[in-house]
């Protein structure tokens, strides 16, 4: 890891790490934003030194954070949406507005994650 590419990450994150936060919690929600994050800039670090200038840094910022965002949702493969509403559906003290907030949720995850892979 070159110094060099070490500046450059801290450079893009200072610049750009909250509006990629919000892109990714919007995305695929609160819970996996901060380890995406992270994962996002670890790429950056590795790969400034390949990064051609064919597109604006802005550009190249966002497919990686999109590939990153890919790759924890094919890890994760909403499991763990579909566990939580598996419980909620049998728990009989259920709250009807909070389950269909978290429906609604999941529905929109799912939703991002298809116009992403397509």
């Amino acid at each position: 890891m070159s110094q060099s590419s070490s500046e450059a990450a801290l450079t893009l994150f200072e610049q750009y790490g909250n509006e990629i936060y919000r892109y990714i919690r919007f995305t695929v929600g609160e819970s996996n934003a901060e380890d995406i994050l992270q994962e996002v800039f670890l790429q950056v670090v590795k790969s400034w030194d390949n990064f051609k200038h064919k597109s604006s840094v802005k550009t190249w910022l966002y497919a990686i954070t999109n590939n990153c965002i890919k790759a924890a949702l094919r890890r994760n493969k909403f499991t763990q949406n579909n566990v939580d509403l598996e419980e909620k559906l049998h728990d009989n003290n259920i709250n009807e507005n909070i389950f269909l907030i978290d429906l609604e949720q999941m529905l929109l995850t799912q939703h991002n994650v298809r116009k992403l892979t397509a």
